[in-house]
C-alpha cells in the first residue's frame, strides 16, 4: 500500500478508478457486506483451484470439486467432490434432503457406486464391512442383539490349531452333564412372538441356560467355565437434560435502509431482515433414560452342540461295549 497510495500523490484519482474497476469486475460485488441476500455462485478457491465451499444452483461449474457446498438443482448438500453428484468419479458425503438419505461415494477406476448409504429405515453398503482390529470387537451387544441375521452360508469360526491350547478330553463328570444336557433338550416359543403373534408364534428347540446351569452344578461343575454358558449385565444409562429458561417470542422484522443525512453522513445504519424466533418455554431439569439395567443369559449353541455329541459318543460307545 506505501508504494501505491502517500500524501500529495497525483494519481489518486486513477487508483481509485482502478479500485472500483476491480470490485465491478467481481465476484466481490455480489457479496453483500451488510445483510441482505447473496445471489450467484460462491467459491472461494485454493491456489490448486479446488474450492473450499461451494453454493451452487442449476448452472453448475465445469470443475465440480468443492469441499464443502450445497446443490440447488437436486437440493442436495456435499461433503467432498461435487462432481459425484453428476456421475464422475469421487469421495463425497452426501446429504439429499428430497430422499432423507445420507449417501458415502467412493469412486475409481471408471467406476462409481454409493459405498454406504442410510436411507430411511434402511442402511447398506456396496463394500465388505471389517473391524479394523482382529478379534477385538462384537456385533450387537446383550441388550440390543439384532433379531434375524440371513446369510447365504453359515459363519465361518476360526479353529486353527496353531491359536488353541490345553487339550484334554472330556472326564466323566462333564460327559455324565453333557449326557443330562440332552435329555434337557425340548420345545418353546418367544414370549415377545407371542406378544405379537399370538398363536402363530412358531416354536423352538433346544434347552434354557437356567436349566444348564443346574445340570453342571449338579455333577460339580462350575457353568461359567465352559464358553457354551453366557451371562451379560448391563447398567443403566442415561442422558441429563439441562433446565431451560423461558423466553417470550422474538418478530420478525423487515430490513431497513440505512438513513443519512443533507450531507450524506449516516445517521442511523441499515439493518438487515431477522426471521425472529418463537417463545421458549420454561422447563425443569430431566433425566431421560435411554437404557434400564437388566442381564440375560445365552448359549453358544454351536459350542454346546458338541458338548452334547461328545457325550452322546460316550453313550454309544458304552452301549456297543456291552451288545
Amino acid at each position: 500500500m506505501a508504494d501505491a497510495f502517500y500524501d500529495g500523490m497525483p494519481n489518486v484519482n486513477e487508483r481509485l478508478n482502478q479500485l472500483y474497476g476491480a470490485f465491478a469486475a467481481g465476484p466481490y460485488n455480489a457479496l453483500p457486506l451488510v445483510g441482505g441476500t447473496l445471489t450467484g455462485q460462491l467459491t472461494i478457491d485454493q491456489r490448486s483451484g479446488t474450492a473450499i465451499f461451494a453454493l451452487l444452483g442449476s448452472n453448475v461449474p465445469s470443475y465440480g470439486t468443492a469441499i464443502l457446498g450445497y446443490r440447488g438443482d437436486v437440493q442436495t448438500y456435499f461433503i467432498g467432490n461435487e462432481s459425484g453428484l453428476r456421475g464422475g468419479n469421487a469421495n463425497d458425503l452426501v446429504l439429499d434432503s428430497v430422499n432423507n438419505s445420507i449417501k458415502f461415494y467412493s469412486g475409481g477406476g471408471g467406476g462409481f457406486t454409493s459405498a454406504f448409504l442410510i436411507d430411511g429405515e434402511k442402511v447398506s453398503t456396496a463394500r465388505n464391512l471389517l473391524p479394523r482390529t482382529d478379534n477385538a470387537y462384537s456385533l450387537g451387544s446383550a441388550p440390543l442383539a439384532y433379531n434375524v441375521v440371513y446369510a447365504r452360508t453359515g459363519a465361518i469360526n476360526t479353529s486353527d490349531v496353531r491359536l488353541k491350547c490345553n487339550f484334554r478330553d472330556l472326564n466323566a463328570a462333564e460327559i455324565a452333564a453333557a449326557k443330562d444336557l440332552a435329555r434337557a433338550i425340548g420345545v418353546y416359543r418367544w414370549r415377545d412372538a407371542v406378544h405379537s403373534k399370538g398363536a402363530d408364534a412358531r416354536e423352538h428347540i433346544g434347552p434354557t441356560v437356567q436349566r444348564a446351569i443346574e445340570i453342571m452344578r449338579s455333577h460339580g461343575l462350575d457353568p461359567f467355565n465352559y464358553g457354551f454358558i453366557c451371562y451379560d449385565e448391563w447398567a443403566r444409562e442415561v442422558i441429563e437434560h439441562a433446565a431451560v429458561e423461558a423466553r417470550p417470542a422474538v418478530p420478525a422484522t423487515e430490513a431497513l435502509p440505512e438513513v443519512v443525512d443533507a450531507l450524506g453522513n449516516v445517521v442511523t445504519p441499515a439493518q438487515p431482515a431477522s426471521a425472529g424466533y418463537p417463545a421458549i418455554e420454561a422447563r425443569a431439569a430431566y433425566t431421560e433414560v435411554t437404557l434400564e439395567a437388566g442381564d440375560r443369559y445365552a448359549f453358544r449353541y454351536d459350542e454346546l452342540a458338541m458338548f452334547i455329541a461328545a457325550g452322546q459318543e460316550a453313550r454309544l460307545t458304552a452301549l456297543e461295549a456291552a451288545a
